[in-house]
């Protein structure tokens, strides 16, 4: 579901390899090993994030990385007010789960 892949912003700037390791937008950009991306393409995947999501953004940047990488996935954009939110996210998790 939506999320906020970026969590420098979070850390105030710090950045060491834990940090790379939990941000898929990074590692994933640069990951090539058949193995690895044999495991993520066998998984479900669901993005789910609305049109007023401050994290829509995020959420659009990993489509377009697991696209690249052929890691098979869905991207729901939710026409929702206040969509990064508890109400939606238990809807989200009523009709993705």
């Amino acid at each position: 579901m939506s999320g906020a892949f970026d969590l420098e912003k979070f850390l105030g700037g710090y950045h060491d390899q834990d940090v790379y390791f939990n941000q898929p937008t990074q590692f994933l950009h640069n990951l090539g090993d058949p193995w690895f991306l044999d495991r993520y393409r066998r998984n479900t995947w669901v993005l789910g994030t609305g049109w007023d999501d401050q994290c829509l953004g995020q959420n659009q940047h990993m489509d377009h990385l697991m696209n690249a990488k052929g890691i098979p996935h869905k991207l729901y954009i939710w026409d929702t007010f206040n969509a990064h939110d508890w109400p939606t996210w238990m809807r989200m998790v009523q009709e993705y789960l």
